[in-house]
């Protein structure tokens, strides 16, 4: 997550457990599982593992365990005065924001039902442009799924 834009990963989860402050954050499982973010103003870094080095029960992921504690933590977190002014995020220079057709990894236009924000070094962006059909379906026949779209 990058200036509260969802990219994707499981990290993207922390959305649905109800923070919405920007912030950017990673999950990660081996062993263990852990989950690692940060806004403007704070990083929290939670683990869950043992401390003898053993792994934990199968099925247990940062995404499941970690993420969970972290998005309750930071929700609380940014309640207090000295974590409240979070920020967006800017990219640095040299690195652009693009919108992606997650159907096809093209460049996404009006005509993409499905796209998420994506960041390139300058010059690594797919230069084209996804070829959806425009979706002339009322409103209707898109909700109820009626239809072909292209018609």
């Amino acid at each position: 997550m990058i200036g509260g834009r969802d990219y994707c990963g499981t990290g993207a989860g922390v959305r649905n457990m109800g923070f919405i402050s920007p912030a950017a954050g990673k999950t990660g499982t081996s062993h263990d599982a852990w989950f690692a973010g940060f806004t403007s103003s704070l990083l929290c870094v939670v683990w869950v593992g043992n401390d003898d080095y053993t792994a934990l029960a199968h099925g247990l992921e940062g995404a499941h365990v970690a993420a969970p504690i972290w998005a309750d933590f930071m929700k609380q977190a940014v309640l207090l005065p000295q974590y409240s002014d979070t920020n967006e995020f800017t990219p640095p220079d040299g690195v652009q924001i693009v919108k992606i057709d997650k159907a096809s990894n093209l460049l996404s236009d009006e005509t993409c039902p499905d796209s998420f924000d994506a960041a390139f070094l300058d010059g690594t962006a797919p230069m084209v442009t996804c070829d959806h059909p425009a979706d002339k379906r009322n409103l209707l026949q898109r909700i109820f799924g009626l239809g072909k779209s292209g018609n």
